[in-house]
């Protein structure tokens, strides 16, 4: 009866030492994994403050580009568009070329000094 109460008792501490080899197993894995998700956390928000920075660096590249449209290009274009119709006025040959190219859709709008 002692040997067998000495089984029982070496069986419950090696069901016990497994349980806590299986404990510590679960642990380094929920650790590791912990850290796994730390560092892609991480690099995934580098990753997209990277980007954050290149879009901001573009927008102030075309901000400069639209300002300058709007400062130099568009009234040269107007301007030129606008001497082009006096021009028509006096050669009716160009006239019709003229209108050919200015009532198709995306043609330029030309407006005149006064309508501004």
């Amino acid at each position: 009866m002692e040997n067998n109460e000495n089984n029982q008792s070496g069986n419950e501490q090696s069901a016990q030492s497994d349980i806590r080899k299986e404990v510590q197993n679960l642990r380094t894995a929920l650790h590791l994994t912990i850290i796994i998700i730390a560092i892609s956390t991480f690099v995934l928000n580098f990753y997209l403050f990277r980007q954050w920075l290149r879009i901001h660096r573009q927008v102030r590249e075309m901000e400069v580009f639209v300002e300058d449209y709007k400062n130099v290009c568009a009234p040269v274009m107007t301007d030129f568009a606008m001497q082009l119709q006096e021009f028509a006025k006096t050669d009716k040959e160009f006239a019709g070329i003229l209108i050919k190219h200015l009532n198709r859709p995306g043609a330029p709008v030309v407006r005149t000094k006064n309508s501004n």
